[in-house]
Formats: C-alpha cells, structure tokens, sequence
C-alpha cells in the first residue's frame, strides 16, 4: 500500500504526515504519535505494516495518519527548541484536523512509548477532546527516568572516548550551554525539564469519561505485566473509566538492533479498535 504524505501546518511550522486511507467513506481515523529519538525510527516499519493491515483487514473506510512532531523525523523545526507543550498543541490541531477532514469519523489516538507519555498529559491538560479514544504500545509513564536513561547514552559515549562523564558533568553542561547534544540529538534544558516532571505513576486516579486502551509488551520467559505496571492499573481501574489492558507476548520493537515486526500486537489492536468483524 501506497502512502501519501503531505505537509500540516502547526505554531507556524510544517509537519509531516504520512496517511494511509481506503478507497471509502472514513468512518475511523488513527493518529499516531510516534516515540522520540531513535525508537520512532525503529518502530516506522512496525506502524506502516499496522496501518496496512488495519485498511486490508476492515471493510470500511479507515485512515491512519503519522505524524512527525515539530523538530522530529522530517517536519520542520529543530529539535532543541521543542518543548512538551509545543508536541500537545501538534496533536491538538491534529485532532481538530481530522475531525474537519472525516465529519463522520470516530478519532483515536495511538501513543507508542513517549507518545503515550505526551498524549495522557495532552489529554489531563484538555488538549484533546473526551470523545478521543487513546490507544497505547508500551507506554513510558515516567518522564525522569526516560530522560536520565537516554542521557546516560552520552555517558556511555564518553566511555568509549576514555572521556567517562557522569551525571553531573551533563547537568554542569546543560547548565552552561542550555543544551546537551546526545548521540546527535540535541535537547534543551527546557525539554529535559519538561520531561522530568511527568510522572503518571503518581497519577491516583483516571478521568472518568477517559477510554484508554493499554499494550505492555515482553519477550519470553515475561508474561505479564511489570509488578509496577500492575499496581498503577489496580489503582486506575477503581475509577469510573475505560480502562482496558492487555499484556503481549513479542518482539519489542522499539529497541530491538534489527527491524521486527511484533504481530500480535497488530492483531490484538485490530480487535480492540472493534475493526476485526468488519
């Protein structure tokens, strides 16, 4: 299948987006916001096989858009003036975008990693409207342990060059610098803070009117959510929502050296989007 890219306007700045759409009447839109870094490239393969089968496997009319946020992938800015709050309003005018384009059309937004991280808070923020559905894959819930993690790439860096910085030598550089170029990224003190105070596994409870659907996903001999996941869900499904989580065996495609494809979770969210009785 063929996709069509085209170019969005948001905060006067143009964004990718990559659609595949059948031949009918859209009647279901998928957005996807995509991970940061090097997971969005190599989870790219995984989406584009996801929204292919969805359209060949659905009877009516179904699109899926792609969308590189403002200073990632191909779409205009640069990275290390983008700030969480700049992502929010991307995916805000993507919403109202598609509803435009599909009048008849349910919305969903699909986060992978960090895009379920800026989507959940979009969507506590009011960003997003509550007859969005929110689908999740592997969701980062803690902002500050993401960023330290990724930081630590450039530690490991160093390493290798017989420099060996640590933590505070990074901070000590952003402090100076107000950026930090990580392995060819470079990020902003004002985007790394942005990440540091987002943390939903202080969250106690869910909207009541949110319907969030949550993939954790793990490699054999995993078969089930992490004791930290479980508790966050036993918390959020005494709320009055639509909470529904599923664990899935598979490839973790976002990290794995070779591209892969993790099928059940395709399958799986073809059925939980009610597309697969079509």
């Amino acid at each position: 299948m063929k996709a069509s890219m085209r170019f969005f306007d948001s905060l006067d700045s143009r964004l990718l987006l990559t659609g595949f759409e059948s031949k009918k009447v859209i009647t279901s839109c998928i957005i996807v916001i995509m991970p940061f870094a090097e997971e969005m490239n190599k989870s790219r393969h995984m989406v584009t096989r996801f929204a292919a089968e969805l359209i060949e496997k659905v009877h009516h009319g179904v699109a899926v858009h792609i969308v590189d946020l403002y200073g990632t992938g191909d779409s205009e800015g640069d990275l290390e003036t983008a700030t969480i709050n700049m992502w929010q309003y991307n995916i805000s005018h993507l919403v109202s975008f598609a509803k435009e384009q599909y009048p008849h059309s349910s919305i969903s937004l699909l986060g992978i990693r960090t895009g379920a991280l800026i989507t959940l808070d979009a969507y506590l923020k009011n960003f997003i409207s509550k007859d969005v559905k929110l689908l999740f894959w592997q969701p980062v819930f803690n902002g500050s342990q993401f960023i330290n993690q990724f930081l630590r790439l450039k530690l490991m860096s160093s390493m290798l060059t017989g420099t060996k910085l640590s933590m505070t030598d990074l901070f000590q550089e952003l402090k100076v610098h107000d950026t930090l170029d990580v392995c060819g990224y470079v990020l902003s003190h004002q985007l790394i803070n942005d990440f540091e105070h987002l943390n939903f596994f202080n969250l106690e409870q869910l909207p009541p009117n949110l319907n969030l659907s949550w993939f954790e996903i793990g490699n054999a001999p995993q078969a089930t959510f992490s004791p930290m996941s479980q508790r966050l869900i036993n918390r959020w499904q005494q709320s009055e929502n639509a909470l529904s989580v599923e664990f899935i065996q598979g490839e973790t495609f976002w990290k794995t050296q070779e591209i892969v494809i993790n099928q059940p979770l395709i399958d799986a969210t073809i059925v939980n989007l009610g597309m697969n009785d079509e």
